[in-house]
């Protein structure tokens, strides 16, 4: 209520803050986190290719999702509307990373694995902190899932995409409207969608998929690198705290 300037992740909370709290609408600024995109950067071929096979069998290609274990992030849904490619390709896997939050929910998704034969092209990494290993873990995926129900802000896209990779969105998410189509960047409001950008990713080429990752990891390094979201505090900081 005191702040000379208060910073948000969404329009939602800049909205309760004002409507709520009644905080001064010209005190609330929205800006969004940074990448460390020294960190998360694209593979080149033989790492992604290393990668899959630490994970899966030589040969395989991985979808990746990382995010608490829980309704609200979609593992089970990702998996169901995979389940059908998996079973008819076995050298497509699934990997998924987060620390369990609903243990229930873990459950279920081992049990749906099992029942559809499709256990040994599933991988839980676990819960693993922002780092080298989360990193080589994006950015050797051939696309990251983001089937969320609600995000605040979806860091993890930003670090996919800083990774290079194609990032399928779940458009109801309300996660933070970052970017738009063709920057790496799909969505979908529906599992059948969901379930033909999988099928769009999947058939990339080398040249098409070479692109996406350069316009991907471009719009990173020019909107959200740790420089630029500094840079954008700073301003606010100079204009707005001068004399407070």
């Amino acid at each position: 209520m005191h702040a000379d300037c208060v910073f948000v992740l969404n329009e939602s909370t800049r909205n309760n803050l004002i409507d709520h709290l009644g905080v001064d609408p010209s005190k609330i600024f929205v800006l969004g986190n940074g990448v460390d995109t020294s960190l998360y950067r694209p593979l080149v071929q033989i790492d992604c290719l290393r990668e899959s096979e630490i994970l899966f069998e030589k040969g395989c290609r991985y979808l990746f999702q990382c995010g608490s274990i829980c309704p609200n992030k979609g593992q089970l849904r990702s998996l169901k509307v995979l389940a059908p490619f998996m079973e008819n390709d076995k050298s497509l896997c699934f990997a998924y990373a987060g620390g369990i939050i609903d243990q229930s929910y873990a459950d279920e998704i081992d049990a749906f694995c099992k029942s559809k034969g499709i256990d040994s092209q599933v991988r839980y990494v676990g819960e693993l902190k922002p780092g080298k290993e989360l990193a080589s873990l994006y950015g050797g995926a051939i696309g990251f899932l983001f089937p969320s129900e609600y995000e605040a802000f979806g860091m993890a896209l930003l670090e996919a995409m800083s990774c290079g990779i194609p990032v399928i969105r779940n458009d109801s998410a309300r996660a933070f409207r970052f970017a738009t189509e063709g920057e790496g960047f799909f969505s979908f409001d529906s599992d059948s969608e969901f379930g033909n950008r999988i099928k769009e990713i999947d058939s990339l080429n080398r040249a098409e998929r070479d692109e996406l990752t350069a316009s991907a990891r471009a719009f990173v390094e020019n909107n959200y690198s740790w420089d630029v979201i500094a840079s954008k505090y700073s301003m606010v900081f100079d204009n707005n705290l001068q004399g407070a």
